[in-house]
């Protein structure tokens, strides 16, 4: 039951040659995706091994200071990553994602750790920057989607908008549908995975544990913790930065001003 196997390095190179296989089937379709599929297959080949050499120094040398240092790194970098994908580039933006992100995924983290986990050291390393990275992502991912998604509709239907402020209608009440749209898409996914949750899916953190040998219903219990977490975190997140969005979209006036 506490059996694993070790994957060597020509078994890894197999699994990239994989992907090789993917960047030709783009191409021979003429899907112009092939540099991103290598850039992404790039990237993630040395940014895990990078964090798995930082983890194992860390692991061996524990700090608070490394814990979080890591954790607010996680922080920036997927910021930036949510940032890069939307189409209006604005400061103040950056701040809001990089606020709503930081809130987000603090406050269901602190639940996990010291409420539910009760983790000892409160600095545990182990436990913070892998279950962090799961959460932080997702959060991410919801960000990206629903904040786009935002932006879009507003361009779209500014008219439509414009046409409502003038009757009488106020800034929240105008663009409500594309609020309510908009954290819909966002939330989505997470609510998704939900419902095929041990059916068509066994999600990455109950595979790993039962591939490392913890008993099933442990790894049943931990799942369902991150997996709740994960649709409250995505929740928070997406409604704190849809609804300081509003504020680069509207003036003082509730005039559109992008």
């Amino acid at each position: 039951m506490n059996e694993y196997f070790k994957i060597d390095n020509m078994g890894l190179m197999i699994s990239v040659f994989a992907m090789f296989i993917v960047m030709l089937i783009s191409s021979l379709n003429h899907l112009k995706l092939s540099k991103e599929i290598f850039i992404g297959t790039l990237r993630s080949f040395f940014q895990l091994f990078l964090m798995g050499f930082v983890l194992k120094y860390t692991f061996q040398h524990s700090h608070w200071y490394y814990t979080f240092s890591l954790l607010i790194m996680m922080i920036l970098f997927a910021t930036y990553e949510a940032y890069k994908r939307i189409k209006i580039k604005n400061y103040q933006l950056f701040q809001y994602i990089l606020f709503a992100l930081t809130i987000g995924s603090l406050i269901p983290l602190s639940v996990i750790f010291y409420l539910v986990i009760k983790i000892k050291p409160w600095y545990n390393i182990q436990f913070i920057i892998p279950i962090s990275g799961m959460i932080v992502a997702n959060s991410m991912t919801a960000l990206s989607l629903g904040l786009r998604n935002f932006l879009q509709e507003i361009e779209t239907n500014r008219l439509l908008i414009e046409t409502k402020l003038s009757l009488g209608a106020t800034s929240k009440n105008s663009i409500k549908p594309i609020f309510q749209k908009s954290y819909y898409n966002g939330i989505l996914p997470s609510i998704n995975s939900l419902m095929v949750l041990g059916i068509a899916k066994l999600p990455g953190m109950m595979t790993g544990q039962i591939l490392a040998g913890v008993s099933p219903l442990e790894s049943v219990k931990y799942q369902l913790m991150i997996m709740y977490m994960i649709s409250f975190s995505t929740a928070l997140s997406l409604l704190i930065l849809l609804e300081l969005s509003k504020k680069i979209v509207f003036n003082q006036r509730e005039q559109i001003i992008i």
